[in-house]
């Protein structure tokens, strides 16, 4: 007989003398686990913290569900199977009673549903603008009318209204405090004008963005820009010539938020760093988050839904590398316990990490990029997507993003670029961007893939771009303006042409892209022609991916259809898709899954390595 201590000894003489094998890639993540139905969304806890409510969308189309929260199980209250409509809100109207707010086809409205038996009713056309606690039965919602926004007081089961406010000119939006008084109004110029309270006429506050009403009635929480130059959280004092005084400013990033506790009333400013941040505004809240985030440690962690006294909470809770999941926040116990998980088939052990860099624009301005670098293919000549945000008014973060994770699971690195013109790093680097709409904010792009490509991280030969919405018109602005640089490139969702902003003429583009394609000094027509893909696809040498849903709103798929057959006449390399009934959210499942199914095998092949490129040929 062998020895125990022999035995050991022999074991560890094997485990030391035995090649150590390498630990390969994972294995890929299904395009299924990542965008496939059910798709799960709005979650909200009722008033009394007695209920769930979510949509759940499947093959059957959108299901209105609900849940105790003391135990059992989901259950369907209501389900809309039109696909040509959207639930985009969903909110509590006391403890029995949801209101949900239906989009689609250009219109939207409200409809009014007893969760006790599903019976739903449907209310007059208007926007929610302010539940108020203590009236469950209305709320305040903003009505259009011929002469301008009117604010009525609706009962939530009748629908019957009560007029709050008449339109006044110029006013394009009114703002409702938690007591159901309209107390602040927008004008079309931007100017806010605010008043302490029903009683008292408005007066001129300035150019400054509403932000919240404060509990304290004499205050008023808004937005401008600090002397840093970033989106800053102000006081406003109501009836006193006070100056304004600062709440918080970032000094690297704007606020993006002001976060409300479940009675209305402001706690905190959010803002995107690397990750979601809440600056809080009291020691007392500061404290209970860091509780939270103790006990949810390693996720960037979001309250999403609150109970009236704040008791118990939703938080939705994330990380490049952990997918979403929604738990239940027991304040009185601090305790905190798992409600549902957003992606259930994504394996952890899967997710690459995403990383905050930067680099330097031929200009020398420091432009901010998030890089992904795939788990188990090294760091250096890997094959490379390049991501272009959509907006141009946003911005990427460290956050959890399915697409990014589809590409990295397969080998390919992603490469997210905070072009000029990207929300979030102050109005210098946002203002930068006007006027720049294929010019310099296309040259930020171009700077950051030679970037990484002198970096050694991305193959020079296996380089390709990918966006949706801006996102894909500068994809494929990409192959006209630099025709050997990508291998590839794919849009979803894509404008490509500009000409139409020479007469004024913006379709149903938001008002923002007039800064971007205009500026100060509109570039005439032969520049709007000059940067437009439509106009120049002769040009372009390399493979195209084009997809559309048919039901854009922002963006006409008829100029999708233009790009891809006048790339198809050349007999050059396009691959159309279009998406029946999809819009630009891509909110169904089925749609999502083809997309990114047929990307995939479209990257996979054009960004192949070059050894298997060759057999092939």
């Amino acid at each position: 007989m062998i020895p125990p201590l022999a035995v050991a000894c022999l074991a560890l003489a094997l485990l030391i003398s035995a090649p150590v094998r390498a630990e390969g890639p994972p294995a890929p993540i299904p395009v299924e686990a990542l965008f496939a139905g059910p798709a799960i969304h709005s979650p909200r806890i009722s008033p009394d913290a007695a209920t769930l409510a979510l949509v759940h969308q499947d093959e059957r189309g959108q299901l209105l569900m609900t849940q105790p929260l003391t135990g059992g199980k989901l259950r369907t209250v209501a389900s809309l199977s039109d696909p040509s409509l959207e639930i985009r809100e969903l909110h509590w109207a006391g403890p029995e009673r949801l209101l949900v707010r239906l989009e689609g086809e250009g219109s939207e409205h409200l409809v009014s549903v007893a969760t006790a038996d599903g019976k739903e009713t449907r209310l007059p056309e208007a926007r929610v603008v302010q539940h108020v606690p203590g009236d469950p039965d209305h709320v305040a919602v903003a009505v259009d009318t011929e002469t301008g926004v009117a604010v009525s007081r609706m009962h939530v089961e009748s629908g019957a209204l009560e007029r709050l406010q008449d339109p006044v000119p110029d006013v394009v939006r009114w703002h409702v405090d938690p007591k159901g008084r309209v107390r602040a109004a927008t004008l079309a110029s931007g100017e806010l004008r605010v008043r302490r309270d029903d009683s008292q006429p408005f007066v001129d506050a300035g150019a400054l963005e509403f932000g919240a009403f404060a509990e304290d009635e004499a205050r008023l929480y808004v937005f401008r820009r600090s002397e840093g130059g970033r989106r800053a959280v102000f006081e406003l004092a109501l009836g006193r010539s006070e100056p304004l005084r600062e709440v918080f400013a970032h000094p690297e990033h704007d606020v993006s938020a002001i976060e409300l506790d479940g009675r209305g009333h402001p706690i905190g400013a959010t803002y995107l760093a690397k990750g979601p941040k809440t600056f809080y505004f009291t020691p007392a809240v500061i404290r209970e988050r860091l509780n939270l985030d103790h006990k949810l440690r390693g996720t960037w962690n979001e309250v999403v839904s609150s109970s009236l006294d704040g008791g118990r909470q939703l938080v939705r809770t994330s990380s490049p590398t952990r997918a979403p999941r929604i738990w239940l926040y027991d304040r009185t116990k601090r305790r905190v316990d798992p409600i549902l998980a957003v992606h259930p088939d994504v394996p952890a052990d899967r997710l690459s990490s995403t990383r905050a860099v930067s680099f330097e624009a031929r200009d020398g301005v420091s432009i901010p990029a998030f890089l992904t670098l795939p788990k188990g293919h090294g760091e250096s000549g890997l094959p490379t997507l390049i991501f272009v945000h959509d907006g141009p008014r946003a911005r990427d973060g460290l956050v959890f993003d399915p697409r990014v994770q589809l590409f990295a699971s397969r080998g390919i690195a992603v490469f997210q670029i905070q072009y000029r013109g990207s929300f979030g790093y102050g109005r210098d680097h946002e203002e930068a961007g006007h006027g720049e709409w294929g010019l310099r904010m296309q040259a930020d792009v171009e700077d950051g893939a030679r970037w990484l490509v002198a970096e050694g991280i991305a193959d020079g030969m296996r380089l390709a771009i990918h966006g949706e919405g801006y996102g894909g018109y500068a994809a494929v602005q990409s192959l006209v303006a630099t025709p050997t640089l990508y291998a590839a490139a794919s849009s979803y969702g894509g404008f490509f042409d500009l000409e139409p902003f020479a007469g004024g003429e913006t379709r149903q583009a938001p008002d923002e892209w007039r800064d971007y394609v205009l500026g100060p000094e509109p570039r005439g027509l032969a520049g709007l022609r000059a940067a437009s893909p439509l106009h120049r696809a002769s040009e372009i040498r390399r493979p195209v991916f084009l997809a559309h849903g048919s039901a854009d709103s922002r963006s006409p798929v008829g100029e999708s259809r233009r790009l891809a057959e006048a790339l198809g006449q050349r007999a050059h390399a396009v691959t159309w898709l279009e998406l029946d009934g999809a819009d630009q959210h891509l909110r169904d499942g089925e749609s999502r899954v083809r997309l990114y199914s047929e990307l995939v095998a479209f990257y996979e092949a054009k960004l192949a390595p070059r050894t298997a490129v060759a057999a092939a040929q």
